[in-house]
């Protein structure tokens, strides 16, 4: 058995913010939105029971072995939410 961190969709997104090449009063409204999003996440209600995610599943983290697709580079390989809808 393993433990695994907890799910952190906004965890790279104020890095993200800094490191762009914007007027500071963008990267103020950015900031400012990210807080306002990072407070209202504990109220969204989820389908299903946290399960352990990928994190970043997309085209380019999958490869196809044997003719099946196999996902790769579990970097942010966290326990979370399995979907992105939520009720």
């Amino acid at each position: 058995m393993f433990d695994l961190p907890r799910e952190d969709i906004l965890g790279r997104v104020r890095k993200r913010i800094e490191a762009v090449s914007v007027s500071s009063a963008d990267k103020d409204l950015l900031l400012s939105r990210l807080g306002e999003l990072a407070a209202e996440l504990p109220r969204l209600r989820y389908p299903r029971s946290p399960a352990p995610t990928h994190g970043d599943a997309h085209v380019q983290n999958l490869m196809i072995r044997n003719g099946e697709p196999v996902l790769i580079d579990f970097e942010r390989f966290a326990w979370g939410n399995p979907n992105g809808t939520c009720l």
